[in-house]
Protein backbone atom coordinates (compact mmCIF):
# COMPACT_ATOMS: atom_id res chain seq x y z
CA UNK A 1 0.00 0.00 0.00
CA UNK A 2 1.40 3.51 -0.70
CA UNK A 3 2.18 5.53 2.20
CA UNK A 4 1.05 8.58 0.61
CA UNK A 5 -1.91 7.98 0.15
CA UNK A 6 -5.01 8.60 3.05
CA UNK A 7 -8.45 7.02 3.09
CA UNK A 8 -10.73 6.66 0.60
CA UNK A 9 -10.51 8.80 -2.54
CA UNK A 10 -7.25 10.58 -1.20
CA UNK A 11 -9.36 11.91 2.41
CA UNK A 12 -7.85 12.14 5.35
CA UNK A 13 -7.91 9.22 7.72
CA UNK A 14 -9.17 11.32 10.46
CA UNK A 15 -12.83 12.52 10.08
CA UNK A 16 -12.82 15.94 10.51
CA UNK A 17 -13.84 17.87 13.11
CA UNK A 18 -17.74 19.07 13.53
CA UNK A 19 -18.37 22.69 13.30
CA UNK A 20 -21.54 23.36 15.69
CA UNK A 21 -22.88 26.60 15.47
CA UNK A 22 -26.10 28.29 16.81
CA UNK A 23 -29.57 29.39 15.06
CA UNK A 24 -27.97 33.16 15.01
CA UNK A 25 -24.32 31.81 13.96
CA UNK A 26 -26.34 29.53 10.92
CA UNK A 27 -28.65 32.33 10.40
CA UNK A 28 -25.56 35.41 10.20
CA UNK A 29 -24.01 33.08 7.65
CA UNK A 30 -26.75 32.64 5.76
CA UNK A 31 -27.46 36.77 5.31
CA UNK A 32 -23.58 37.16 4.39
CA UNK A 33 -24.18 34.75 1.52
CA UNK A 34 -28.31 35.62 1.00
CA UNK A 35 -26.96 39.39 1.08
CA UNK A 36 -29.28 40.57 3.06
CA UNK A 37 -30.60 40.03 6.45
CA UNK A 38 -31.69 36.72 8.23
CA UNK A 39 -32.57 36.61 11.20
CA UNK A 40 -33.06 33.62 13.68
CA UNK A 41 -36.01 34.47 16.17
CA UNK A 42 -35.54 32.57 19.77
CA UNK A 43 -39.25 31.04 20.60
CA UNK A 44 -40.63 29.30 23.18
CA UNK A 45 -41.07 25.66 22.27
CA UNK A 46 -44.87 26.22 23.17
CA UNK A 47 -45.45 29.04 21.36
CA UNK A 48 -43.27 27.50 17.89
CA UNK A 49 -45.78 24.62 18.34
CA UNK A 50 -48.33 26.94 18.35
CA UNK A 51 -47.10 29.10 15.06
CA UNK A 52 -47.02 25.71 13.63
CA UNK A 53 -50.47 24.46 13.69
CA UNK A 54 -52.36 28.20 13.97
CA UNK A 55 -51.69 27.65 9.73
CA UNK A 56 -52.95 24.46 9.26
CA UNK A 57 -50.14 21.78 10.03
CA UNK A 58 -51.61 18.79 11.97
CA UNK A 59 -51.01 18.35 15.68
CA UNK A 60 -49.16 15.69 15.77
CA UNK A 61 -46.51 16.98 13.14
CA UNK A 62 -46.16 19.84 15.24
CA UNK A 63 -45.47 17.59 18.84
CA UNK A 64 -43.09 15.44 16.62
CA UNK A 65 -41.06 19.23 16.27
CA UNK A 66 -41.63 19.91 19.46
CA UNK A 67 -40.07 17.11 20.66
CA UNK A 68 -37.44 16.85 18.29
CA UNK A 69 -36.32 20.20 20.07
CA UNK A 70 -36.50 19.23 23.66
CA UNK A 71 -34.09 15.90 22.58
CA UNK A 72 -31.43 17.58 20.96
CA UNK A 73 -31.51 20.91 23.23
CA UNK A 74 -27.76 21.10 24.87
CA UNK A 75 -27.34 23.66 27.41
Amino acid sequence: MRSDLTGLAGMPDEPAARLVLTQAEIAARLSVVAGREIRHVDLPVAEFAKRLVAPGVPEAFAARQVWTIEVHTFE
